[in-house]
């Protein structure tokens, strides 16, 4: 059975060469201008992967890898896009997205993320899930928590992170406490499983600590 791949992006040369190597892969390919009309025909589409633009007019492609997941769709997710820069392309991954292409395309490494997709879909669909989980986990915590989680995981000590943030020692441990509480865990092991193993990336937020 062909695997289904849609490209959502504004028609271009870029376009037209990834639904051409995605067909030569022997992939049935669909072909959307947005991310308001592949969702306006998601309940009829079976996907195995979506290549999109990370910077769709209307709703971008950001917005489409969360619409996707809160309906879901753990589909991978390649994004493409002539204009990403590193914070674009790290909310991107974080988000879950199996990779991020800059333009112009490299036909080889867009072959090979289609490819890793694809292969084996279950396998995929799962460590996605895994991701988007520790992904909203690591979205409940404020940047004070965030900073603590960051030397945590580069294996600094309570006492060691305290100096580097000018903080004391009991707001190190109290907002560690709070980390646990957030991410359901009771070890160090347990937060380092979601921090590491889950593939988590730095990403501060507004919110103070």
């Amino acid at each position: 059975m062909k695997k289904r791949v849609v490209v959502v992006k504004s028609p271009s040369e870029t376009r037209s060469s990834v639904r051409l190597l995605a067909e030569n892969m022997g992939a049935s390919v669909g072909v959307f201008d947005t991310a308001e009309a592949l969702l306006h025909k998601l309940a009829d589409l079976a996907l195995d992967c979506v290549i999109a633009d990370l910077r769709l007019p209307g709703i971008d492609g950001l917005k489409l890898l969360e619409q996707l997941q809160t309906r879901g769709l753990h589909t991978p997710v390649i994004f493409v896009s002539a204009a990403a820069d590193v914070s674009s392309t790290v909310r991107a991954m974080n988000a879950g997205a199996v990779t991020v292409l800059a333009e112009p395309l490299d036909q080889l490494k867009l072959l090979d993320a289609i490819q890793s997709a694809l292969r084996p879909s279950e396998h995929v669909r799962v460590e996605l899930a895994h991701r988007v989980a520790a992904r909203r986990l690591v979205e409940r915590l404020t940047r004070g928590e965030h900073e603590v989680l960051d030397r945590i995981a580069m294996g600094k000590p309570n006492k060691a992170i305290a100096r580097a943030l000018g903080i004391s020692l009991r707001t190190v441990e109290d907002r560690r406490r709070k980390i646990y509480r957030k991410f359901g865990v009771d070890s160090l092991a347990g937060m380092m499983q979601i921090a590491l193993g889950k593939k988590y990336v730095s990403c501060f937020h507004d919110e103070s600590a």
